[in-house]
């Protein structure tokens, strides 16, 4: 269980959160945007023409142990029955992504592949069927031996190649190998990896972008939730988002899930 406060905005409405950001220039209405753990958007898309369906989309922050790097990874979750028109939405969210300059790289599962919980292209012959909710992850980084992507030690060496053209196919470049042990003994050993620096820490403008690409895609009922550490209830009297959707926490309560299995 996380340490310290935990302040939580559910289900506000994204439009009026876009409007608030527009006041950043006057300080103290909204929380410092370093005290931000994880924000979700949600919304209703037309994956079919005439048909709504939920989305959601998870900004949510991990460290990894073994090396100390923190990662900005974003998921994007739609139902299991719409894995083609959500493979290609997440195609047009990286590329839309990237061409705001916000690196992006896709996460293949060794079992999976792209999209977690379908058998639209899966690694694993077992595979068959999709499961009721399926998601793709994003990490934030241009470093294809970032933690969570570099997984290729976890594919049987039989599937091995397949993994290593489904990650160029999305990626555009090589999976890294051998991955975290690699990246570990450069760092013990006074080596610097393509990327390292990065903080990997959440920010406004990547829920902003987020939003930009949500009414892109002409979504409806798009809300917000936030998650925010160390805040006090005195400094969140003077931020202009809703009270009425705020709850606090003394500890515990910062996660939107407790892990990817609940997301497929």
């Amino acid at each position: 269980m996380a340490e310290g406060t935990t302040l939580r905005y559910d289900d506000l409405p994204l439009a009026d959160f876009l409007a608030a950001l527009g006041l950043r220039e006057r300080p103290g209405l909204l929380p410092e945007p370093t005290a931000l753990k994880e924000a979700c958007l949600a919304a209703a898309w037309s994956p079919v023409a005439g048909e709504s369906s939920p989305l959601t989309l998870f900004l949510v922050q991990e460290r990894d142990a073994l090396t100390e790097t923190q990662e900005a990874i974003l998921l994007v979750q739609g139902e299991g029955r719409h894995g083609r028109p959500l493979r290609e939405l997440v195609l047009r969210l990286a590329r839309f992504l990237r061409g705001r300059k916000i690196p992006a790289l896709f996460r293949i599962d060794p079992r999976y592949g792209l999209l977690v919980g379908s058998a639209l292209e899966p690694l694993d012959p077992a595979v068959k069927w999709d499961r009721p909710r399926v998601y793709a992850a994003l990490a934030l980084t241009a470093d294809p031996a970032s933690p969570s992507l570099a997984l290729l030690e976890y594919v049987p060496p039989s599937q091995q190649a397949a993994y290593r053209a489904l990650f160029v196919k999305y990626n555009g470049v090589e999976p890294a190998r051998p991955g975290r042990l690699a990246r570990a003994f450069r760092r013990w050993t006074g080596g610097r990896t393509a990327g390292e620096g990065s903080p990997g820490r959440l920010t406004y403008g990547m829920v902003a972008t987020l939003g930009a690409f949500l009414q892109r895609e002409k979504v409806e009922n798009a809300s917000l939730s936030l998650i925010f550490k160390g805040i006090s209830a005195a400094e969140a009297a003077r931020f202009v988002l809703d009270p009425g959707r705020a709850t606090f926490h003394p500890s515990g309560h910062d996660r939107f899930f407790a892990s990817l299995g609940e997301l497929a």
